[in-house]
């Protein structure tokens, strides 16, 4: 499993991040078919340099004709949201092409409260901060995709069995 390898560095560097997406909905025990795993930062500057210090040390790169140094940048990433409509900054594994890392640019909703009510899944010793079912649910019905409203409907149900 590559994502192991991503946890890892990510939890050795001390990066703030959720893992949200199609991989946050299996770790809550929603199996469902993704590639890529979709991440939230926090969106500071040293927690962006740690998240490039973490991913760079496993190979990982953006996909051309992003770079690291733009992410960086507060005003390119507004402008790549405003102006070119990108939500996320793509990272790709030069050696196995599918193996992708999504970063939402400007984060739909806010960071901190998401990460409050986090949960903590565990890879050996690893720990994997993932958003919550309700956190899962607010962000998703903020993109308005169809496969993201299908997800909601699917958390929800689950919640109320709950």
């Amino acid at each position: 499993m590559y994502y192991k390898d991503i946890f890892k560095a990510l939890q050795e560097h001390k990066v703030k991040y959720l893992v949200v997406g199609g991989v946050a909905m299996g770790l809550h025990g929603i199996p469902r078919m993704t590639a890529d795993l979709d991440i939230m930062l926090d969106l500071v500057p040293v927690n962006i340099k740690k998240f490039i210090a973490a991913t760079g040390k496993i190979g990982y790169v953006p996909r051309p004709p992003l770079t690291f140094k733009d992410f960086l940048d507060p005003h390119k990433r507004k402008s790549w949201a405003s102006d070119k409509n990108i939500v996320m900054f793509t990272l790709v594994n030069p050696k196995i092409p599918y193996q992708e890392i999504d970063v939402f640019i400007k984060n739909p909703v806010d960071f901190k409260e998401l990460c409050a009510g986090k949960k903590i899944a565990h890879f050996g010793r690893i720990e994997i901060p993932v958003a919550s079912m309700d956190g899962l649910i607010a962000l998703k019905e903020k993109t308005g995709r169809k496969q993201d409203k299908t997800d909601v409907s699917i958390l929800k149900k689950l919640k109320n069995e709950e």
